[in-house]
């Protein structure tokens, strides 16, 4: 079985519903795979970076995924409690793992720093990423869409295409007055989509 950690921030005021229901979506994702992964789900609680460093020291020779639902800036993924992955870590940690991400702004330098320590492949975003709190459905699907492209065997290039055409897709549905606003924000996060690394990748290397 692949080891798959997923860091959430569930408790965040703004956003910890939106993070919450992605960790959720991804969850049953894993699930429907008739017991391919070993998930360990790290809450709030135990969202530092005392207890994700034990995690990956424990993962230091393994293949691995990475998933994170928190807020994050250009070296850092952060929630309330202060950040809980940075580029000043020992991130050969994840090396040959992949790593998925709605945190905003960590595509500018954590994923390429993760790279540049082994990580196969960051699929993230390089600019700041919202929600809309009364549509969150439609951005959770939009947001893990990419691995679940990739669950059926596109490359994480593909996949990350396919995102960009999903997330236009989806705000096709939300335009004409108010609803512009929504489909902006999806198009806002699209071109935000970033990867690093090897866009070849495809989840059966990991196993």
């Amino acid at each position: 079985m692949l080891e798959v950690i997923i860091a959430c921030d569930e408790d965040d005021q703004k956003a910890g519903s939106y993070y919450l229901g992605c960790a959720r979506s991804i969850t049953q994702l894993l699930l429907s795979q008739n017991n391919q992964f070993k998930i360990t789900n790290v809450s709030k609680n135990l969202l530092n970076q005392y207890y994700i460093e034990a995690i990956l020291t424990r993962l230091s020779q393994e293949k691995f995924i990475f998933f994170a639902f928190s807020h994050g800036k250009e070296n850092c993924l952060d929630c309330e409690g202060g950040a809980y992955l940075t580029s000043s870590l020992n991130l050969t940690h994840f090396n040959q793992s992949f790593f998925y991400t709605f945190s905003c702004l960590s595509g500018n330098h954590l994923g390429p720093t993760l790279i540049d320590n082994g990580c196969i492949s960051f699929l993230g975003y390089n600019k700041v990423v919202h929600h809309w709190s009364t549509h969150e459905e439609v951005f959770i699907q939009c947001a893990n869409y990419g691995f679940e492209m990739m669950l059926q065997g596109d490359s994480a290039g593909v996949a990350k295409r396919k995102m960009e055409d999903n997330y236009y897709e989806q705000s096709k549905k939300f335009e004409g007055g108010f609803f512009d606003l929504i489909s902006g924000i999806l198009l806002d996060n699209r071109d935000a989509l970033v990867l690093n690394g090897d866009s070849n990748f495809v989840l059966s290397n990991l196993f």
